[in-house]
């Protein structure tokens, strides 16, 4: 089996949505496994060494938008605030305008 990437929806139902588009329109079948994670933030750093040093640590939980900026992966608020505390020179986003911003600043 090949993994190509993730897809992220607003639902269950989004996912059934895919796949059924997937396999009428270009007869590729999916298989889809649910993550337990419930929230996600962009994040960024004017800081380097912070930002290779998350990378390294959180890749399990890091994805990427369609746009190839980084997102975090949390299972819950509680491991959203603990990360979030522990790591005092990234930023989170939860708006892609104010991410987006923040990069062309």
């Amino acid at each position: 089996m090949r993994h190509y990437g993730e897809i992220a929806t607003g639902g269950w139902k989004g996912l059934e949505v895919v796949k059924f588009r997937l396999l009428n329109e270009y007869g590729a079948d999916a298989l889809f496994t649910p993550l337990s994670y419930s929230i996600s933030r962009w994040f960024c750093s004017q800081e380097i060494k912070a930002m290779e040093d998350f990378l390294s640590y959180y890749h399990t939980h890091i994805v990427y938008d369609v746009h190839g900026y980084p997102m975090m992966l949390f299972k819950n608020d509680w491991e959203r605030e603990y990360i979030e505390e522990k790591n005092p020179g990234i930023r989170f986003y939860t708006s892609l305008i104010n991410y987006e911003r923040e990069l062309g600043s």
